[in-house]
């Protein structure tokens, strides 16, 4: 009996060391670590993002906003032609669009957008949409009326637009994603090198990261960090240090792991880099890679603005 007692209580110790083993296990969080990359010191007068055209700003805003349509799952598209002769197009935001502040994307940030780009005074890079044959633009534009007549709202989260003659719809309309309902003077006025990153700041976008507002402005990096809201799949990095690095400066700071990855515009100043600092050496469509480790896919297809955002899930 006490055999039979002594295999029981050993029995119950084993479970009780095997649960206990196992809670432990699931109760330890997984290390979600940052991550410091460097892009060319180009910037524009300001970082909005309907009026950003530089590499600097562009790599940034990559991180921070998405578009309507080159971003997968943020909007959808339907196309119908009228009885009498006309396109109708319905915009609908998804759900999956969540900016950095916790609001979701909506009707009203892609109606505020159209209508920015349609303004006479607009002379950003997104400015084909007033080109169009968006019915009752020209009237819009000459200040006949407040209104544009092929634009309506259907409801929350979807907006209807009228078109005369067909036209690469998604294209028109792909415009960047930001909260309309935080813009001000500061975010659409330009702004000096000295208060960028308070511009920043002011960029509500459904990005996997967001500009840290803690910080103080610095002319040499920004950090940013995530995004809780985020509806897409993103890197595991919490935080990510962006620095503006000149191109002779990238390789060093490697070596120093100041960097994990850094890009490079110059083609003999990557290729002497890499070959002095023994760091990896990738190819982009506009530009070189510079990295401390191998990175998996990596293809001159690649524009270094877009890159970023790619290199961050393999870092």
């Amino acid at each position: 009996m006490k055999s039979i007692y002594r295999a029981l209580s050993l029995l119950f110790a084993c479970l009780f060391c095997f649960v206990s083993c196992g809670e432990q296990k699931r109760a330890v969080p997984r290390e979600v670590s940052s991550v410091a990359v460097s892009i060319p010191y180009a910037f524009s007068e300001s970082p909005n993002p309907y009026y950003a055209t530089e590499k600097g700003d562009l790599a940034i805003l990559s991180l921070i906003t998405e578009r309507y349509f080159t971003t997968p799952g943020v909007a959808s598209i339907e196309q119908k032609a009228t009885d009498d002769g006309l396109f109708r197009v319905t915009v609908t935001v998804k759900d999956r669009a969540r900016f950095s502040n916790g609001k979701r994307a909506s009707a009203s940030d892609l109606l505020h957008a159209i209508y920015l780009v349609c303004d006479p005074s607009y002379d950003g890079p997104y400015g084909a949409l007033r080109s169009s044959s968006l019915v009752g633009l020209e009237r819009f534009r000459t200040g006949e009326v407040a209104t544009i007549e092929g634009v309506k709202r259907v409801n929350t989260y979807a907006c209807e637009l009228t078109f005369s003659s067909e036209e690469p719809y998604e294209e028109l309309l792909d415009l960047p994603v930001v909260n309309s309902g935080e813009y001000g003077a500061v975010v659409f006025g330009k702004c000096s090198s000295d208060d960028f990153i308070a511009t920043y700041a002011k960029v509500i976008g459904t990005g996997p990261y967001a500009v840290n507002e803690r910080l103080e402005d610095s002319p040499g990096s920004i950090e940013l960090t995530k995004n809780k809201a985020f509806g897409g799949s993103s890197s595991a990095h919490s935080d990510v240090t962006v620095f503006f690095v000149p191109d002779e400066d990238v390789g060093v700071n490697l070596q120093m792991d100041q960097l994990q990855a850094g890009i490079v515009t110059d083609e003999a100043s990557a290729k002497a880099q890499s070959k002095r600092c023994g760091c990896k050496l990738y190819a982009l469509s506009d530009g070189y890679l510079l990295c401390d480790r191998d990175v998996k896919t990596v293809t001159d297809t690649y524009h270094t603005v877009d890159f970023l955002i790619v290199l961050l899930t393999q870092l």
